[in-house]
């Protein structure tokens, strides 16, 4: 359904599932890559996602903690009817990339091009 559920793994303890049942919202999956580079899912990006309600912002990384690890994919939650702006991506060596008219409801894929 595109919600952020949480699991939680408790040493010498069942796994707990807990299922996000709030209100609707909406949502926008990013998902980076690098081809060529050693560090091809951009670990350590900074995603920043302009919003006319505001700014959010996210850091690409792939842990969390014991036993458990996040996809590089990086999720944002933002109320019905945001109008997103902009979308910057600061890569891991600090150079820019921007992407405007971004749409809620998808997985936006950027790959870094060759030089860039």
């Amino acid at each position: 359904d595109g919600d952020l559920d949480i699991v939680v793994n408790n040493l010498q303890d069942p796994a707990q599932m807990f299922e996000n049942q709030l209100c609707e919202g909406e949502s926008l999956l990013v998902e980076l890559s690098q081809p060529g580079s050693a560090n091809t899912n951009a670990l350590g990006a900074n995603l920043i996602l302009r919003s006319e309600a505001g700014t959010y912002r996210r850091i690409v990384q792939a842990t969390s903690g014991y036993l458990s690890g996040n996809t590089a994919q990086v999720h944002f939650g933002f109320p019905d009817g945001t109008v997103l702006e902009s979308l910057q991506v600061i890569w891991p060596d600090g150079q820019t990339s921007q992407v405007r008219d971004v749409q809620a409801g998808q997985l936006l894929k950027i790959e870094r091009g060759p030089g860039s």
